[in-house]
């Protein structure tokens, strides 16, 4: 009697569907793992304290309660708008737009006791908020966004790294229009207001 007759074919099927179904399953969850931040809508015009310049800032947050972000890369580009027959092309524009700080090495993961921030906008924060950051410019972009010769739109790339699975996450956010530049500074925290 050779092993493989006592084998029960039933007991074979099962153990390989078993395994397929755990593979799966955990390469679903493995994908699924990704960083989970935001860039705020609308960028800040906000006056430099040190040097009296105008500064176009945006904000990014982390979303995780659970998982820190590493690697934070930051860039913004210039987008100049083709139109086209069926709609419009952008082309990216040889304007370098230069960051005053372009990265981060870790955003904590975020704060679960400031959730109450998402209904009271305006409430103070007792604890630090190191899940959320801030990146600048000097570069003029309310005079790209507002020309009428020349249709430009500004776009900020934000890359991330999430630190169980190594999966990287690029998030885009495009502002078009004069009106999503606003002035005066970014809240504390997870909201986007600015005062």
């Amino acid at each position: 009697m050779s092993f493989f007759s006592t084998l029960d074919s039933t007991a074979v099927l099962t153990g390989i569907l078993s395994s397929l179904v755990a593979s799966i399953l955990w390469i679903v969850i493995l994908f699924r793992v990704r960083p989970n931040l935001k860039v705020s809508p609308e960028m800040a015009i906000d006056i430099d304290p040190f040097t009296k310049d105008i500064v176009y800032v945006f904000k990014v947050v982390n979303q995780s309660p659970f998982f820190k972000i590493y690697e934070l890369k930051c860039s913004i580009s210039i987008l100049q708008i083709i139109p086209s027959h069926n709609g419009e092309d952008t082309k990216k524009t040889e304007d370098r737009v230069e960051l005053i700080n372009d990265n981060y090495w870790v955003l904590e993961r975020f704060n679960p006791r400031h959730i109450s921030q998402w209904f009271k906008k305006d409430k103070k924060l007792k604890t630090r908020t190191n899940y959320a950051a801030q990146f600048g410019t000097k570069y003029d972009l309310k005079s790209v966004i507002n020309d009428p010769k020349n249709r430009k739109i500004i776009r900020v790339e934000v890359f991330a790294k999430h630190p169980l699975s190594g999966f990287s996450k690029v998030k885009f956010e495009e502002y078009k229009h004069g009106s999503e530049l606003v002035g005066g500074s970014f809240c504390s925290g997870n909201c986007f207001k600015i005062k």
